[in-house]
């Protein structure tokens, strides 16, 4: 009876006052950074991005060329070009009101995908995964971290969630979630990795849907701006951006590799510091992890599992991954908290709550980052890392091999 209450959420009276207590914890200190990034941020990261867009809209380019091939990874507009050609027509307004906008755009974002993720994992309101997931994305730091710089990862775990929800349905709508990743790999281009999958198991409506609107997006841009902005991004600014750097804030396998050989607090963060011993170690891990992803994929019925295996594979394999970038993990750890819900094993509850705490606390500002040096500067990368393993670990829950569909 006991297992059969845990495996349903339910929680006695004195355990849901605890939880209350932390709720109410975690959203006023939620709201108390959030009310200090709005009255304090400068915001850098958006107004590099407004700057761009706002020399588009006088007739210049989005991309400073020279300056990202001396500094690649410097205070330069770096990404595809839709949100650029976007965001081109309100550069008349002031940066900081922009921001501010975009921030609660963000935040109505953020809640929409909570209450989605619960709804798509059954979370009773006033259950116990319930309690745990909104105290999750409230103690979050790289949520936080997202909103200081008016950074598109709310967007982006959003445009996630709905392709979701979309696949995993009672009537999956296969066009729409596929669609939804298109947008989201036009703002950055590492979900195109859910293409192998959609192609490997023969979901050609997913397949279609996200080609289809990655390329109706980049004609809409094209029409606006023409086609130099496009041939600039992918034969100028891109090939300059393989390289990668240890900088303490790159959590993926290239910043993890590099740290060994230098430190990452000292670096300078706008330049390639990865050299080549790493940079190969790091392509190595890169293509076992993707193998070992994509062979338990394909034996495996259940769709949900792209997605608690490929967001944290994107951001182990990418050459950059910044902190903030964690914030889509929301998804994935939503996911696994529903899944352990349902097959109750401590090992895996145990190696979710450490997860969870290597990556909800801290930033490349904490001590613990800036006054070591090698695998503690990494700790965040082994969350990322743990997220991918207890993924696979939850593919084992369904034993029955995959049926490729016709």
């Amino acid at each position: 009876m006991r297992k059969a209450a845990w495996r349903h959420g339910k929680i006695p009276l004195w355990a849901e006052l605890g939880l209350l207590v932390m709720l109410l914890i975690s959203g006023l200190r939620f709201a108390a950074q959030v009310r200090d990034i709005w009255q304090n941020s400068e915001f850098i990261d958006f107004v590099i991005v407004r700057q761009a867009a706002h020399t588009l809209a006088q007739r210049g380019t989005l991309y400073d060329i020279d300056g990202l091939r001396t500094r690649p990874y410097g205070a330069y507009y770096n990404k595809p070009p839709l949100v650029g050609v976007v965001l081109a027509p309100l550069t008349r307004f002031p940066a900081q009101d922009l921001a501010r906008i975009y921030v609660a755009i963000s935040l109505a974002f953020y809640l929409l995908t909570f209450l989605l993720i619960a709804r798509m994992e059954s979370f009773q309101s006033r259950s116990l995964p319930f309690y745990l997931f909104a105290i999750a994305m409230l103690l979050f730091q790289p949520s936080l971290d997202t909103l200081s710089g008016a950074q598109h990862e709310f967007l982006l775990l959003f445009l996630f969630t709905l392709s979701y929800a979309a696949m995993c349905s009672l009537q999956p709508r296969q066009i729409a979630a596929g669609a939804c990743l298109g947008v989201a790999a036009l703002i950055k281009l590492y979900p195109l990795l859910f293409l192998i999958y959609f192609a490997l198991r023969r979901y050609w409506h997913a397949l279609l849907g996200m080609i289809g609107m990655f390329v109706a997006l980049t004609l809409m841009s094209i029409a606006a701006d023409g086609w130099q902005l496009q041939r600039q991004f992918y034969f100028d600014i891109l090939p300059n951006m393989s390289g990668a750097t240890a900088w303490l804030e790159n959590q993926s396998f290239f910043g993890f590799f590099g740290r060994f050989f230098v430190n990452g607090a000292t670096v300078d963060r706008s330049l390639v510091t990865v050299g080549p011993l790493p940079a190969t170690l790091s392509k190595i891990a890169g293509l076992v992890t993707l193998a070992i992803s994509i062979w338990t994929l394909i034996r495996r019925r259940n769709v949900k599992h792209v997605f608690t295996i490929f967001i944290p594979l994107a951001l182990l394999i990418a050459p950059d991954a910044w902190i903030h970038y964690e914030t889509v993990l929301l998804l994935p750890l939503g996911i696994l908290i529903g899944e352990l819900f349902k097959n109750l094993n401590w090992i895996q509850a145990v190696g979710l709550l450490v997860a969870f705490t290597l990556l909800a606390f801290g930033n490349e500002d904490s001590n613990v980052m800036t006054a070591t040096c090698g695998l503690i500067q990494s700790y965040k990368f082994c969350g990322v890392f743990l997220i991918w393993l207890l993924a696979l670990v939850a593919t084992r829950t369904e034993a029955v091999p995959a049926q490729i569909p016709a």
